[in-house]
């Protein structure tokens, strides 16, 4: 046939065997941490350290929501600009 090889393959870009997973069609989710946790660095080029500093604040953050959850707390809304 005349048509060109496409440059992703199928199994590459369907979301199909996802739906039926019940599992999210995109990465969002995970999109929207990185940016959060870009603006929370606020560094492009932050050092070692500086970036050390913020990961281990990030996983406090993350321990004491999931012990909230667990605790039977609603979690936090989000603070909207």
């Amino acid at each position: 046939t005349g048509r060109k090889k496409p440059l992703f393959t199928i199994e590459l870009w369907n979301v199909y065997d996802r739906i039926v997973a019940n599992l999210p069609r995109s990465n969002n989710s995970i999109e929207g941490w990185h940016n959060a946790f870009a603006k929370r660095v606020a560094i492009v080029h932050p050092s070692v350290s500086k970036l050390t500093e913020k990961i281990r604040r990030e996983q406090s953050k993350f321990e004491l929501d999931i012990a909230q959850i667990r605790q039977g707390q609603e979690p936090k809304p989000k603070k909207l600009k």
